[in-house]
């Protein structure tokens, strides 16, 4: 038997600068789930409850980004010998490949705050499907819990989300129901005020 040469250029274009994936001949976006994280999905789905598909298949497609950091760094867990910027580096790399747009990192302390731009115009791009990447990749590379928060979401393209443990998040997605801006949430993360 031949072997099938295909070349991908011909259906996809890929712009890793900006993390787009385009088909050759139409302009539409595409990107790429990963078939172990559909596999993930599915059986999530079947005995889930419907409303939270977008954030369950963004856990899915985390889980398997945070694994490939894992294997990658070749432990499991954010030691002090893997930078910050190395890790977004590594991750942007992923989110870029799957067409799933770029990110930005600040660390606070224990507050990690990801800002997060999009260029794909897709309903699949919820800031649940955003959180649950963000979720299951931390999870998963890290072996901790880490909950994730929309705290702006300016619009479709563009969103900031806070990742921490369960308490930092619960408020901050309490403090984003009264108004309070980014600035303002990690000010008050970073005082304690979770802690309260």
């Amino acid at each position: 038997m031949d072997i099938l040469k295909i070349d991908p250029e011909k259906y996809f274009k890929f712009d890793f600068s900006t993390g787009k994936i385009a088909y050759a001949e139409n302009p539409g976006r595409a990107i790429i789930v990963p078939v172990e994280a559909l596999r993930e999905f599915a059986k999530v789905q079947a005995s889930d409850e419907p409303h939270k598909s977008f954030y369950n298949l963004g856990i899915c497609v985390g889980r398997y980004f945070g694994e490939i950091l894992s294997k990658l760094y070749n432990h499991r867990g954010m030691e002090d010998d893997i930078r910050p910027e190395e890790f977004l580096n590594d991750l942007n790399g992923l989110l870029s490949l799957h067409g799933l747009g770029l990110m930005t990192m600040e660390t606070w302390g224990e507050v990690l705050l990801f800002d997060w731009e999009i260029l794909v115009e897709s309903n699949l791009m919820t800031s649940d499907f955003q959180e649950g990447v963000l979720a299951g990749t931390l999870r998963e590379f890290s072996r901790k819990e880490f909950e994730v928060a929309t705290v702006e979401n300016g619009s479709r393209k563009r969103g900031k989300f806070l990742a921490g443990n369960t308490q930092m998040v619960k408020c901050a997605r309490q403090w984003v129901e009264e108004g309070a801006g980014t600035g303002e949430i990690v000010v008050r993360l970073k005082n304690g005020l979770h802690l309260r």
